[in-house]
């Protein structure tokens, strides 16, 4: 199960110094705080699993700070923090280096200082392996060392603005709890984050993704069906279909798009529409019960409207007239 909501509040330096602490370099962190004002600091976790420093996963978070606070520490050697303003103001500097953004990311051992000044954001934090593995699987390698991203995000282009809603979504379906019933939805959006931002974002293995030209042969493609189809009640990714294919991710994705038209997701996403189709036909027959969203949750469809288009899309009928065999407009 998964808990989000408010983890920390307080107006005392100290606590703030060993939040920061847990969540950077520990005895690394250096405050900064003006006598006079006076304000909170207040952290909330949106999606994931609050594990402070975790090697792997996506956590969201969401911190206000109701006052100004200048900090200094450098990043875990096993954690990418993407912060991202939301309001207020910062002054952000990696390295040594002023980041001319109101967002930045930071590679593992990356040295920080942060100004807030009134500000919220939201904090994404990425395990370094959650990273490697989607490499591996995209290159069929594992770094020998960890990959650094530019620090500085340009937030007038489009695959930017993309990726940002995609983040929301993230915080929105878990806050609403819809997540925590579907570990198959939670399981996807992390992978659409971690595989979206090596996609838009530059990165050290950028060369290597820009060249992987591979063509996917008839047994490869075989074992990536079967896969699909062994796993479909799993939290199964893109990366786990390129492994048991034994080949890299966008291999996967031309062949896909060459053989069905669609990526491997949307493959794996028609296959659990058949399933909640036939799952829906028994409740019709007498043979089971339930309701159309307990059945499409269960695999993983957690925004009703739009799983009720694709249902109509791809049926041509409501799920309810599957169900009930009523029909409906």
């Amino acid at each position: 199960m998964r808990e989000t909501g408010p983890l920390f509040a307080s107006d005392d330096v100290d606590a703030m110094r060993e939040l920061f602490d847990a969540y950077l370099e520990p005895g690394s962190v250096r405050l900064h705080v003006p006598p006079r004002p006076t304000g909170a600091l207040q952290l909330s976790l949106l999606a994931g699993l609050p594990h402070p420093g975790a090697r792997s996963g996506v956590q969201l978070y969401q911190m206000d700070i109701d006052r100004e606070v200048e900090m200094r520490a450098v990043e875990l050697s096993h954690a990418y923090t993407v912060l991202i303003r939301l309001s207020g103001h910062t002054d952000l500097a990696l390295d040594g280096e002023p980041v001319r953004s109101h967002h930045l990311l930071s590679s593992p051992g990356t040295h920080l200082r942060i100004r807030f000044d009134r500000s919220k954001q939201w904090i994404v934090r990425i395990g370094q392996s959650t990273v490697e593995e989607a490499i591996r699987a995209r290159l069929a390698d594992t770094p020998s060392r960890p990959v650094r991203f530019d620090p500085v995000f340009r937030p007038d282009r489009r695959d930017f603005a993309a990726w940002l809603r995609l983040v929301q979504a993230f915080g929105d379906r878990s806050m609403s709890g819809l997540l925590a019933g579907s570990p198959l939805a939670a399981a996807h959006f992390e992978q659409m984050l971690v595989h979206g931002l090596l996609d838009i974002h530059p990165h050290t293995r950028t060369p290597a993704f820009e060249h992987d030209r591979g063509a996917l042969t008839t047994p490869a493609l075989r074992r990536a069906l079967d896969f699909c189809e062994r796993n479909i009640d799993q939290p199964i990714t893109v990366a786990d279909i390129a492994a048991a294919a034994r080949t890299t991710v966008r291999t996967l994705q031309r062949a896909f798009r060459a053989e069905f038209g669609m990526s491997p997701l949307n493959y794996v996403r028609d296959l659990r529409l058949r399933r909640v189709r036939a799952e829906l036909a028994d409740i019709r027959a007498g043979h089971s019960s339930g309701t159309v969203t307990e059945v499409a949750s269960r695999w993983g469809f957690t925004h009703l409207g739009r799983f009720s288009r694709s249902y109509r899309e791809r049926y041509g009928e409501s799920p309810s007239t599957t169900a009930t065999g009523r029909v409906t407009p």
